[in-house]
């Protein structure tokens, strides 16, 4: 199955049954990165009002970018910018569905866990939820390992890692 039909699946009908083919597939894909950097420098460059190369950006590294919030954030400032409303419509659903699967993937707590792509996506969830982590530590459940984000409140939240399976 191409990429965009497995997007389109899971977009119509939001499930693990369609979560997982499309976590598989940008899990496997050569321009997946645990730690991106390209969204930092296109929010950088949309600063600069240099909103054509911040897509490029984020595009060379898509579909490894794909279900990042804050890269789909990112496309669609830009896009909007560039007059591309309807592809920035698309891009701002896309940002949503990214936080909207990791908020249903758990609930934060040791047991269950947000479950997220990257190690950015934690840090976007986290903003979302207009909290802040003060100190990340990773800790073992098992053979599970978590990242343990303390907020400033003092509450722990936990994220895992998604693996290919």
């Amino acid at each position: 199955m191409r990429f965009r039909d497995l997007v389109d699946a899971y977009m119509r009908r939001p499930s693990p049954a369609t979560w997982q083919p499309l976590k598989q597939a940008i899990l496997a894909d050569t321009s997946y990165e645990q730690l991106p950097t390209q969204v930092r420098r296109a929010n950088e460059l949309l600063c600069d009002g240099q909103h054509f190369e911040a897509l490029r950006v984020i595009d060379m590294k898509m579909p490894g970018l794909f279900f990042s919030p804050s890269a789909h954030s990112a496309q669609q400032r830009a896009l909007a910018a560039a007059g591309r409303d309807e592809a920035a419509h698309r891009a701002l659903l896309f940002a949503r569905a990214a936080y909207r699967t990791i908020d249903d993937s758990g609930d934060g707590s040791r047991h269950r866990p947000w479950r997220v792509l990257r190690i950015s996506d934690e840090y976007d969830f986290l903003e979302l939820k207009e909290v802040t982590s003060v100190r990340q530590s990773l800790e073992s459940l098992g053979q599970r390992r978590l990242d343990a984000h303390t907020l400033e409140d003092g509450r722990v939240v936990y994220f895992e890692m998604e693996v290919a399976s």
